[in-house]
């Protein structure tokens, strides 16, 4: 079966939503080899994966993710990553935040894949256990609004592409699965992304699943995260419509003109000590 479907997107068609289910379940299944999982993902990189077909392979790996509903709305900020600028951790650096001003965070994340601190690195820096029990982790959000879902406690399917990405070494589809898969069920996002082209994409992805209001985000000069040294693009998504935009560091009082080295990162001990000077 994925070998049809392999063919097809090396010819360069879109798959159908029933075709892309298909895939993934096959994948997420453990019924597809190492070779043949890794010519699927090629072929989808190459042909570009529509809206559609990123939005099915969301749903499937919220099928077999091993999370649980809250009685109670909950926002992430998990983003793609890999903008290969080596920021710190602003995104989780920006959910303590958000904990702070009265929001309830369940942060989804995973260690590092292209940078040198992934948001599970820094966090254990700063003392988190990361690797709670689901239950644990909902009374965290319950009680300091506040909890961290790592990626492979609760996406155990995910082993059976591990050997693949290795192997190809680069960004996939899977980093851009990763914030549309959180756990909890979080219906409200910001999501940063790698490249200027993914942000209206994403945002079409975050409404087709159900996104009660979100905003993704990539900064100028290549950020995948909003930015304070230049203007960020957004796609917001509210009530089962997107829009489109630009705004700048001046619209929200930053006067302050940054230097991209003034948000660049260490490693996981490094940009711990950032986030507790923040």
């Amino acid at each position: 079966m994925l070998e049809e479907i392999n063919q097809k997107l090396k010819r360069g068609a879109e798959l159908s939503a029933g075709e892309a289910t298909d895939a993934m379940r096959l994948i997420m299944g453990g019924r597809c080899s190492e070779d043949e999982i890794v010519e699927f993902l090629s072929a989808l990189s190459a042909k570009g994966e529509t809206a559609r077909e990123i939005a099915a392979f969301a749903r499937v790996m919220r099928e077999n993710c091993n999370g649980m509903e809250l009685e109670f709305e909950t926002i992430d900020t998990c983003g793609t990553g890999g903008d290969e600028i080596k920021t710190f951790n602003i995104s989780t650096a920006c959910a303590f935040v958000l904990a702070g001003g009265g929001l309830k965070v369940a942060k989804h994340g995973n260690r590092a894949f292209t940078s040198k601190a992934g948001s599970a690195d820094v966090l254990e820096a700063l003392g988190v256990k990361v690797n709670l029990e689901k239950e644990k982790t909902a009374e965290c959000v319950r009680r300091i609004g506040i909890g961290f879902l790592f990626a492979p406690l609760f996406h155990p399917a995910m082993k059976n592409v591990a050997s693949a990405r290795k192997r190809i070494g680069k960004r996939t589809v899977f980093n851009l699965l990763g914030p549309l898969t959180n756990p909890f069920g979080a219906r409200r996002q910001v999501l940063g992304v790698y490249e200027e082209k993914l942000v209206e994409k994403m945002g079409a992805v975050l409404n087709e699943l159900g996104c009660v209001h979100g905003f993704v985000v990539h900064g100028v000069k290549g950020l995948d995260e909003a930015s304070v040294i230049g203007e960020t693009v957004f796609c917001e998504v509210k009530n089962g419509k997107t829009e489109m935009g630009k705004f700048s560091p001046e619209e929200f009082g930053i006067t302050k003109s940054y230097a991209k080295e003034e948000i660049l990162g260490g490693d996981a001990k490094e940009n711990a000590q950032i986030i507790k000077n923040i």
